[in-house]
């Protein structure tokens, strides 16, 4: 290929990667691409270090918005050499295959949009490698076609231009990584406008240039406000999302184009596809399958083409039907009124809804003003429950059964029904099925409902047991139990069968049948009350038990609260099914969460929690492991042989004395004495309140700072490889 086709394919390709501006260019100390120029007396290179998990610049500050779950491949060629004027340039790549794919995944699942207020902070995240380098930060305010003219002119074998933007910096740093590759460098706050960080191993002056990473972001012109509402329909044919987008300080006169993005939370993912056989008519970009690129033209219009309309196509074509709803207006005046937007056959769900203006007379077509918010569809629908009471009279120590039939009675399916009760028969009451994950459009389901009466009961108990749904509401069923108690012949009323006052109580029975270590999961609706996830019972034959639990109020007077930092409490009894018997297994396992938020503002670590138990005589500390955590609870599994009262919580640790040091004494010169320096009193901390963090505001795909910057790695690569075609 001829070196004039090549500029060519390096201007279609800068202008493809850089003017939605870029993501941030990773690196290991290892080189992924390395292009060299030289003839007999010169010599000079320049080297991308190579993608990884690390070595990426972050930017923080400003407002961060959410971006997709992002994957970029390339697969083409991967190496050439060839003959400019009088010099020789080489192009090598490592650790690429030609024609297989080489994968880069952007680790971040937010970048920040700035305004003229926020101070812009970058975040150098190295690798060890780079323990101890110093860092060349350059804070480069350009446009994309001047940053996609020097990268043309470097990989041709002139650097000069690349070096020359960078020493039109409009700040310049340098900074030593500490010894995990890290560095932080502010930039105070900036004018509107495109910007582009990046970090070199050498000043841009040098020969031999080495690229750590380089990301580039957007100073909006305006700020902008976005108030929606979710969605509630009763078919899923039907709907729309109802809203005010306002441009803050935008021109009541200016005609702005505006796009609106419903994008369901579950298709947020984007996989950027290079493909390239070395020759114009072989090189296509793809966005989960939509062509962006295809012989060298976007979306089909031609590279002067590059605007809202463009953006459009892209998100239109990227994102199936059944996961996206999108619209785009033209219209004087800084305030959009979102009121047609469609939902008719999305599914259920969360979606992020991202809105974005074009100021129409701003020639390089740039976002002047974003804003994200996140919309729920729900279809909703009606359900009956029957009987609609309950009243029985059960012998004290017997039980009765009712069975329970929920209708749905709408055109929609009834989804994530739970049952569960409430009141003094709540630990009297257990079902065969306490959740059902769907009932269909005018189907139905039965549960059956066993009410045991402890033995030692007497008198009329009253409670209900709760039906509720996600999308149908909930249903409440009174139910009465008179309690008919057996005199004569020497009957004795045995104990309650929880000590302790408690605020919920439950049972979850299982038949467990044959000798080993069996896990009864709790139902999720029991696990919201009292936080037990689980029980793992190893008993030496078979037999039928009933597991139940409560989440204690107080202890009761006899027992003295737990000396530690107290969670909270349960009483956790396991029977014999339907009976008073308790029985003991052999070995026994109890699941159980904590809130991340109560562990971590209190300052300890996950291993500091711990299950503890009443004996009888004091608190005994439980064997404790922990398993796991997400994004609301750590996970735990403690180990137990008896069954009584438990308190979860930490130790509390005594408090770290920070001893005053002793002032180093001030040698007194002669003649004239100097005054011995008092003391500085080491200062009493001062408690610290945690102002919790504002909710991010997510970002749209189409304007993440530069998803091309990654892709650039592999577009630096067959920019000059064509050549060998």
């Amino acid at each position: 290929m001829r070196w004039k086709t090549t500029i060519k394919i390096v201007k279609i390709f800068s202008v493809l990667l850089l003017p939605l501006s870029l993501l941030a260019l990773p690196a290991f100390a290892s080189p992924l691409v390395k292009v060299e120029i030289f003839n007999n007396s010169y010599y000079e290179s320049l080297t991308v270090l190579k993608p990884g998990n690390e070595n990426w610049i972050k930017m923080t500050g400003g407002s961060e918005f959410v971006v997709p779950s992002i994957k970029m491949v390339y697969n083409g060629i991967n190496t050439t050499q060839y003959t400019k004027d009088d010099k020789t340039v080489k192009i090598t790549t490592y650790g690429i295959q030609e024609n297989q794919d080489y994968v880069v995944n952007y680790p971040f699942t937010g970048h920040p949009m700035y305004y003229q207020e926020d101070t812009v902070t970058a975040e150098i995240a190295g690798a060890s490698d780079l323990a101890n380098k110093t860092a060349y930060i350059y804070l480069v305010k350009t446009y994309p076609t001047q940053l996609k003219n020097a990268l043309a002119s470097a990989v041709d074998g002139d650097t000069q231009p690349l070096k020359s933007l960078l020493s039109d910096a409009v700040q310049e740093k340098s900074t030593t990584l500490d010894a995990n590759g890290n560095a932080t460098v502010s930039f105070g706050t900036l004018d509107p406008g495109d910007y582009v960080v990046v970090a070199l191993l050498n000043k841009s002056t040098e020969a031999n240039i080495t690229f750590v990473s380089a990301t580039a972001f957007e100073v909006l012109e305006h700020k902008s406000s976005l108030d929606v509402s979710n969605v509630t329909r009763t078919s899923t044919s039907e709907g729309s999302v109802n809203g005010t987008f306002t441009i803050i300080g935008g021109s009541s006169t200016a005609k702005y184009t505006y796009i609106v993005a419903l994008i369901s939370k579950s298709a947020y993912s984007v996989e950027f596809r290079l493909e390239s056989g070395g020759t114009k008519a072989t090189t296509n970009l793809k966005a989960n399958n939509a062509t962006l690129v295809s012989s060298f033209k976007i979306g089909g219009s031609g590279l002067n083409k590059v605007n809202s309309t463009t953006v459009y196509n892209w998100i239109k074509n990227a994102f199936p039907p059944n996961s996206a709803s999108l619209e785009k207006y033209t219209k004087t005046g800084n305030t959009y009124e979102i009121s047609s937007l469609p939902v008719g056959g999305l599914p259920d769900g969360e979606y992020y809804l991202n809105v974005a203006a074009w100021n129409v007379s701003n020639s390089s077509q740039r976002v002047v003003a974003f804003s994200q918010a996140i919309v729920k569809i729900t279809t909703t629908t009606t359900f009956e429950v029957t009987p609609t009471s309950i009243s029985k009279e059960i012998n004290a120590g017997g039980s009765a059964s009712v069975i329970i039939t929920i209708s749905n009675t709408g055109n929609y399916e009834l989804r994530n029904v739970e049952l569960s009760a409430s009141g003094d028969v709540a630990g009297w009451i257990s079902f065969n099925q306490s959740q059902i994950q769907s009932i269909p459009a005018s189907g139905s389901k039965s549960v059956t409902v066993t009410i045991s009466v402890p033995s030692g009961a007497s008198g009329t108990h009253t409670g209900k047991i709760i039906v509720s749904s996600e999308n149908g509401g909930s249903k409440e069923i009174p139910v009465e139990v008179k309690v008919i108690v057996v005199t004569g012949g020497g009957f004795a009323v045995g104990p309650p069968i929880f000590t302790a006052p408690f605020s919920n109580a439950f049972v979850v029975s299982k038949y467990l049948p044959k000798p080993g270590l069996y896990e009864i999961p709790v139902p999720e609706n029991y696990v919201k009350q009292t936080n037990i996830l689980s029980f793992d019972l190893k008993f030496t034959k078979s037999i039928y038990v009933d597991c139940r639990v409560s989440k204690v109020t107080t202890p009761p007077k006899e027992v003295p609260k737990p000396n530690i930092d107290l969670y909270q409490m349960n009483e956790i009894i396991i029977l014999k099914f339907g009976t008073r018997e308790k029985v003991h297994p052999q070995e026994a396992y109890i699941g159980f969460r904590v809130k991340k938020s109560w562990v971590d503002s209190r300052g300890y670590e996950p291993k500091d929690v711990a299950m503890f138990r009443w004996n009888g005589k004091e608190w005994t500390e439980l064997e404790t492991s922990y398993i796991k955590s997400d994004n609301n609870f750590y996970y735990y599994k403690a180990h137990t042989k008896e069954f009584s009262l438990f308190a979860i919580g930490a130790k509390i640790k005594p408090p770290v004395v920070k001893p005053t040091p002793t002032p180093t004494p001030t040698p007194t010169p002669t003649p004239t004495p100097t005054p011995t320096p008092t003391p500085t009193p080491t200062p009493t901390p001062t408690p610290v309140v945690t102002t919790p963090a504002p909710t991010p505001t997510p970002k749209p795909w189409w304007k993440i700072p530069g998803f091309e910057a990654v892709i650039a790695v592999a577009a630096l690569i067959i920019i000059a490889l064509w050549r060998r075609r």
